[in-house]
Formats: structure tokens, sequence, C-alpha cells
């Protein structure tokens, strides 16, 4: 079975998923912690440094939605 091809301005559907998740649900364990300044931005960067190392290993570019 083919996939459905990412929705427009995505390459693939991982960029859409990194691109449309809400990263506030992550930082919920932190709530509390007197030490924790993490933003949602900071876990988005995150989650796209950890892609563009898989894309990496993997032998691919690590293309994000704004060079498309």
């Amino acid at each position: 079975m083919t996939a459905p091809p990412p929705p427009e301005g995505h390459a693939t559907w991982l960029d859409y998923v990194v691109a449309t998740t809400d990263y506030r649900a992550a930082l919920l364990q932190h709530m509390f912690d007197d030490e924790s300044r993490f933003t949602p931005a900071d876990v988005e960067r995150a989650v796209r440094r950890e892609l563009a190392e898989l894309r990496q290993l993997a032998g691919q570019s690590s293309r994000t939605d704004s060079q498309m």
C-alpha cells in the first residue's frame, strides 16, 4: 500500500508532524521544576535537531520546511 502524499508545504510526513505538534504537553512533566526554563520552541528545536541527525545518519539531506 502506498502512503498518501504529505500535506502541501511539507516534504515528508515527519516534517509535517514536527511542524504541527503541540509541544506544550511535553513540558508538563517539568511544570513545577524550579530550574526548568524550557519553552515549546526549545522542544521543537530539539526535535528538529534530532530529525536532522537521523537524516544525516541515513544519508539524506537535513531539509526543513523553510528550505522547500
